[in-house]
C-alpha cells in the first residue's frame, strides 16, 4: 500500500488521535497499533530532535533482524546508515521496562531500530527524514537478503 500524505494518522503522545482539522479523539485499535504509542512518548522523550517515528513490518527486515550478525554493509543504503542502527532483542514480551529500553537504543543519534524477528523503528526530524531512514533500512535488508541467497 501507497503512503501518502492523506493516508498517514497524526497521534500526540497521549494517544489521541489528530485530524487535519485540528480536533482530537481518542486513538481507536481499529485504526492504528495502539500499543505503539507508549514506545513513541518514550523515544520522543528520549530524543527531543524527533517528531517523527516510523514503525513497520517489511519482511526483510524481519528477516535481516533475526540473523545473528544483523545488518551488514553490502549495499549504499546501508552504508548510509552504517553506525546508526541498533538492536533489540525482542522475544514479543512486553515487560514493564519495554518503553524505555527501546528508547535508550535511540540515545546515542542512532536512527532505526531493528527488533529481533520482528520489523523496525526508524525515526527522522520530520516526515520526510523519518521516510527516508525506513526506506533506505528496508532497502538495505532487501539488498542483503538478495545477497546473501546467492552465497
Amino acid at each position: 500500500e501507497e503512503v501518502t500524505a492523506s493516508n498517514l494518522l497524526k497521534f500526540n503522545v497521549d494517544g489521541m488521535l489528530i485530524h487535519p482539522t485540528g480536533h482530537r479523539e481518542v486513538g481507536m485499535p481499529s485504526r492504528t497499533n495502539i500499543g505503539c504509542i507508549p514506545v513513541a512518548k518514550s523515544i520522543f522523550q528520549a530524543r527531543p530532535d524527533v517528531n517523527m517515528i516510523v514503525h513497520i513490518h517489511p519482511l526483510s527486515v524481519m528477516a535481516v533482524s533475526g540473523t545473528r550478525f544483523g545488518l551488514l554493509p553490502l549495499s549504499q543504503a546501508a552504508f548510509f546508515l552504517w553506525g546508526q542502527v541498533s538492536r533489540e532483542d525482542y522475544d514479543f514480551s512486553y515487560e514493564s521496562d519495554f518503553e524505555t529500553t527501546l528508547a535508550n537504543g535511540f540515545v546515542n543519534g542512532e536512527r532505526a531500530m531493528l527488533l529481533n524477528h520482528h520489523g523496525m523503528y526508524a525515526i527522522g526530524r520530520d516526515v520526510a527524514e523519518g521516510v527516508f531512514v525506513a526506506t533506505h533500512i528496508t532497502q538495505a535488508c532487501e539488498v542483503q537478503v538478495k545477497t546473501l541467497s546467492m552465497v
